[in-house]
C-alpha cells in the first residue's frame, strides 16, 4: 500500500518534505564548503548560483592580483564571507529545502 500523503504548510509531499527527492543535505553542503570553499561549490549546491560566482570571483581575484594591495582586501571580504558561510550553513540548507519545488521548475 503506498504511502499517504502529508499535509505540510499547505502543500502535499510523500515524504513530508516541501522538495521530495530533491532535498539538499548539510553534511554534503560542508563537504562542499570545506574542500571546494575557494570555488563556491556550497552556492552551487545549494542552487544560489549568484552567489557561487560571486565568492568565486572575489576569491580567485583576491588571489590573482594579491601582488597589488587590493588583493588583500578582496581575500579578506572572500574569508570574512567564508566564515560567515561555515556558521550559517545549516540555516541556508533548511531555507532551501523549505522552499516549494513549483520555484524550480
Amino acid at each position: 500500500m503506498p504511502a499517504q500523503p502529508q499535509q505540510i504548510n499547505g502543500l502535499t509531499g510523500r515524504t513530508g518534505s516541501l522538495r521530495p527527492g530533491r532535498n539538499r543535505d548539510v553534511g554534503t553542503a560542508y563537504l562542499f564548503a570545506l574542500l571546494l570553499g575557494g570555488f563556491g561549490a556550497h552556492h552551487f549546491y545549494l542552487g544560489n548560483i549568484g552567489r557561487g560566482i560571486a565568492l568565486l570571483l572575489l576569491w580567485w581575484i583576491g588571489w590573482l592580483s594579491l601582488v597589488i594591495v587590493i588583493g588583500g582586501f578582496m581575500l579578506t571580504g572572500a574569508v570574512i564571507w567564508y566564515i560567515v558561510d561555515m556558521c550559517t550553513l545549516p540555516s541556508q540548507v533548511r531555507a532551501k529545502n523549505a522552499t516549494p519545488a513549483d520555484l524550480y521548475r
